[in-house]
């Protein structure tokens, strides 16, 4: 595992953060506004904006910002197609100037100190664990302030699991934990995860870019599942601050939340069989395999029956994509890459199991079907 972490260059301390952007412009002026007004000092974080290939105002909303504001520095890069929410923070990361890069979405309203705290209490730990390089905060919903939408994540043969998803606070409650432990910046309390969510992950960017980054056949969802593993698998652990936070306008981009969605289904359940081909081993591949098949048959019933064209179509493709010589020939490229690195941290389980990082299967296809039918 050293050799493939040598060579790695100190960089200035601080925050790049990396925005993919597709028609966000009813949202990323939102977000600009919030990363703006960080506490964090303006010299100690950037914002790199990715655009998939916008068709709306949003590429001009983030010239407009900035050429308003110098500091922090605002950059907008645009592509003339889109390239899936993890192949922009790829292409963010290499942009980055900072130690850090924050993997972020358009539909976000950070908390003032979010950075702040995310950043001193990363830092604290890591004066002390050396093995831990990431960390993520607690995330609301927007515009239902008081209900969760995550609070880190478990991980399973499947995929992954946000923490105490849809968990909703009493008013009462919520106003005392923002004033409490948030408002008056209350630093240092975290506890292991077992991966970071997409919506606002900080990691150390050396470490990020030395594995690859987020893998390139991931179009949108499941990466964040993928990394949270292999970062574990490799020795890596992520932490969750629950006074660092934010509020999330969940799957803006997607139009709907639940997994009942054509354009969902063609880009998760792809993310799916990639997790389980390239980093899960043995009898659990073959029980996620019949799982995954399982719950592709149940979508394709549900499309009959809705009469749902669009949906039952969207199966036939993901099955095209998946057994494609394409497909087939990455996997095999991506085992080879990790086979001699990861063979002995493949007992993947019983690592996880051990750090209270593992759901069930069984929970994770009553969490599905929930967030399915929702």
């Amino acid at each position: 595992m050293k050799n493939i972490f040598q060579g790695v260059h100190n960089m200035k301390s601080g925050i790049s953060i990396i925005i993919p952007n597709l028609n966000g412009e009813k949202v990323l002026p939102f977000c600009l506004r919030s990363l703006i007004n960080q506490t964090l000092s303006k010299g100690n974080y950037e914002i790199i904006v990715i655009d998939n290939n916008s068709t709306d105002k949003s590429t001009q909303i983030c010239e407009t910002y900035s050429k308003l504001y110098k500091s922090p520095r605002i950059r907008c890069i645009k592509f003339s197609r889109n390239l899936g929410y993890g192949n922009a923070i790829n292409i963010g990361a290499k942009y980055a100037q900072y130690k850090y890069i924050l993997a972020t979405n358009n539909d976000i309203i950070f908390h003032p100190f979010y950075l702040e705290v995310l950043l001193d209490t990363l830092e604290y730990v890591r004066s002390r664990m050396k093995n831990v390089v990431a960390a993520v905060g607690l995330h609301f919903y927007y515009p239902e302030v008081t209900c969760i939408n995550s609070a880190g994540g478990l991980l399973s043969i499947v995929g992954g699991h946000y923490r105490y998803y849809g968990r909703c606070l009493g008013q009462s409650d919520f106003r005392n934990f923002m004033k409490q432990a948030v408002n008056k910046k209350k630093k240092k309390i975290f506890s292991l995860t077992g991966f970071g969510t997409g919506a606002a992950l900080l990691i150390d960017r050396s470490i990020f870019m030395k594995i690859g980054g987020f893998y390139k056949l991931y179009f949108a969802g499941v990466e964040e599942f993928d990394l949270g593993l292999l970062l574990n698998l490799l020795g890596f652990r992520i932490i969750f601050v629950p006074t660092a936070v934010l509020f999330h306008r969940e799957s803006f981009t997607f139009k709907r939340k639940g997994l009942n969605d054509t354009n969902k289904i063609k880009a998760y359940l792809p993310g799916n069989y990639i997790y389980v081909s390239t980093l899960i081993q043995g009898v659990d591949r073959i029980f996620a395999y019949l799982l995954l098949f399982s719950f592709s048959i149940f979508i394709f019933a549900f499309s009959l029956v809705k009469k749902d064209k669009n949906l039952s179509r969207s199966i036939i493709e993901v099955y095209r994509f998946i057994t494609s010589d394409y497909f087939n020939k990455n996997l095999v490229a991506r085992r080879a890459q990790f086979r001699i690195t990861l063979h002995q941290y493949f007992e993947t389980k019983k690592i996880l199991k051990s750090l209270k990082m593992w759901k069930s299967p069984l929970a994770i296809i009553v969490d599905t079907f929930r967030s399915f039918l929702s």
